[in-house]
């Protein structure tokens, strides 16, 4: 056999053992490709947009011969009030004013017997409301002051109640032809200290372990009953620094820090009233002394009867706080100023009230 026989006959035999290799590799890469095309990405949702929060909410009804507002009377030091971060079952002071027309009657029978809405709500209420009527630019003015909490376990949680008002009468003339008014959603966030599945805890393994004991086990031991032995020192330590920071800024230091500064404000801009956010903050002051923040003026007479019952002329004291309190109220939440004659007697009686220390 020749060497070119030979030749011929070795790629005969290699192109032999190909031809069936090749349509196999075809198919394989035919398969991957269909499984690539069958699962393509998709596209992600964007994150849902937080909630707007808005503070008072009001809403319009009767082409404005109604209108309700909804807030909440919490603040921070040195900040307007707010509707978030409130705890599950903390809770919420709420204010509602309504203005309504002379003509309009508003029946809030349904709130004084704490009924919020007529289908249920997430929240209820646990105090008594507080009801304050005046006239105001010839509306009747109402306020109502809310304590209400809630166990709903969304970070968002709407507010609303209902009220009854009628604008005519039936044929009668006598009986108002009610209506049912819904107050716009008031949005309250909260901070959760439980989730739905905190009841479901696994047990865990509870079975029987055993330790070694090693010989430099006992050095850790000794080690750490030194550790716990300056824990208590440490705290007492602690104790005494905060008892001193305490005594260095007391309640009365920390109300005339605020107030001195208002009237050093009012001053440099040489008005003789105040400004309605100046009020605010001496109305704060005021009850934060009072440890009142979140209590309406017309439940406040136990608190204050406790706060002045072991000082001398607490009676008189306390009459003074009340007075001082109602202007305060009159003017930041009926948004009325306070004259000059009013305006000096709130000094005044500040002055008697709050001791300087």
């Amino acid at each position: 056999m020749t060497r070119q026989t030979m030749a011929a006959y070795a790629l005969g035999l290699l192109l032999a053992l190909l031809v069936p290799v090749v349509p196999q590799i075809a198919a394989g890469a035919t398969i991957a490709v269909a499984d690539a095309d069958a699962t393509p990405p998709f596209p992600t949702e964007p994150a849902p947009a937080p909630p707007a929060l808005v503070n008072p909410v009001t809403g319009f009804l009767e082409s404005g011969r109604l209108i309700v507002s909804l807030s909440t009377t919490r603040r921070y030091a040195d900040g307007p009030s707010v509707n978030y971060g409130y705890r599950t079952g903390q809770l919420i002071p709420i204010t509602m004013v309504i203005s309504a027309d002379p003509d309009l009657v508003v029946d809030l029978g349904a709130l004084k017997n704490e009924t919020l809405h007529k289908d249920g709500s997430k929240f209820e209420i646990v105090a008594p409301p507080v009801v304050a009527t005046e006239i105001l630019n010839g509306k009747n003015i109402t306020i109502v002051r809310l304590v209400v909490r809630t166990w709903d376990m969304d970070t968002a949680v709407p507010f609303n109640c209902q009220f009854h008002y009628a604008t005519t009468y039936l044929p009668d003339g006598k009986t108002p032809d009610w209506k049912l008014a819904t107050t716009p959603d008031f949005l309250i966030t909260t901070s959760r200290i439980a989730t739905e599945s905190s009841s479901d805890l696994l047990d865990g393994d509870v079975s029987q372990k055993t330790t070694a004991i090693v010989w430099w086990s006992k050095p850790l031991e000794y080690g750490g009953a030194l550790v716990m032995a300056l824990v208590p020192l440490w705290l007492a330590y602690r104790f005494w620094v905060i008892r001193r920071n305490a005594s260095m800024a007391t309640r009365a230091q920390r109300a005339w820090k605020v107030i001195d500064a208002v009237q050093r404000q009012r001053e440099s801009d040489g008005h003789e009233e105040f400004s309605a956010t100046q009020l605010k903050l001496i109305s704060a002051a005021l009850r934060e002394y009072f440890g009142t923040e979140s209590i309406p003026t017309q439940s406040a007479h136990e608190p204050l009867e406790r706060f002045f019952g072991t000082q001398e002329q607490g009676a008189e004291l306390k009459a003074l706080s009340l007075s001082a309190l109602a202007k305060l109220d009159r003017a930041v939440y009926s948004q009325s100023s306070l004259t000059l004659e009013e305006t000096n007697a709130l000094v005044q009686e500040i002055s008697r009230i709050i001791p300087r220390e």
